[in-house]
């Protein structure tokens, strides 16, 4: 999608087959093919990946939605962000991998209680964004959360001058690219490309980002009519695809944190 690619060349019918194969009687997805979650690891990130997949493909048809969107809610915490799997801690990554799936799938309205997870992930942000409770910032997280946030219709909480000023002090001047933090000796793909997202999600580039993919919105919307589809049920909100709190509760909000 974001060399402009149709994605005419790949079969759909097989992997649409594949995707089948690959999701589990509790709604998870395998991350290679498995009879069981024994066989092969199975938590929220291979449901984010299924979601992308048949999102971009528009192969909804080849899963059960029910069972998937059942288990995105069970790997929900106590304190309302998500983890890897049921009882599992509250992950930044986590949470990015439900939210963005969620909203893919067309059932983020359908998450109660947004408030708290929308305050969870505002207290990520100590100048940049950790991943998780007292962990240190780290630059992949101005993704992670900050795309969490902005998919929630909560955007407008993050710092985004502190939190872009923190992924330009890990800026590598002597090799390029950015670093996974302060104290990390060398930049790497993974943390650079996520910098730059963070920094879209900030504001400081004009390239503005479709949070669901990470990729920009430019390359999201030049995609072919018959790609990124919402499924069949929920096409109906296909024109506003976010679901934003109230205002007031947005208000109510930065009130009680401050």
């Amino acid at each position: 999608l974001i060399l402009g690619d149709d994605l005419s060349r790949i079969d759909r019918d097989a992997v649409a087959s594949s995707l089948r194969r690959w999701q589990l009687p509790n709604g998870s997805f395998c991350c290679v093919h498995g009879i069981s979650s024994l066989d092969s690891e199975s938590d929220i990130r291979f449901v984010y990946c299924a979601a992308v997949i048949c999102y971009v493909l528009d192969l909804w048809d080849a899963i059960d939605l029910e069972k998937m969107f059942e288990f995105i809610v069970q790997a929900r915490g106590y304190d309302g962000a998500f983890g890897m799997d049921s009882g599992c801690e509250s992950h930044g990554g986590c949470t990015y991998c439900a939210v963005a799936a969620l909203a893919m799938m067309g059932r983020l309205d359908r998450l109660p209680n947004k408030l708290s997870l929308i305050d969870w992930c505002i207290k990520r942000q100590h100048f940049g964004f950790q991943g998780r409770i007292e962990k240190d910032m780290d630059t992949c997280y101005s993704f992670w959360v900050g795309a969490s946030l902005d998919l929630l219709g909560a955007g407008s909480l993050i710092q985004s001058k502190c939190c872009a000023r923190y992924i330009k002090k890990c800026e590598s001047h002597i090799f390029g690219g950015f670093l996974k933090s302060l104290d990390c000796p060398m930049p790497d793909i993974l943390h650079s490309y996520y910098s730059v997202v963070g920094l879209s999600l900030s504001g400081v580039l004009d390239q503005r980002l479709d949070a669901r993919l990470g990729i920009t919105k430019r390359a999201a919307e030049a995609a072919p009519t018959h790609l990124c589809k919402l499924p069949v049920d929920a096409r109906k909100q296909e024109q506003n695809p976010e679901i934003c709190p109230p205002e007031s509760a947005k208000l109510e909000l930065e009130a009680n944190t401050g």
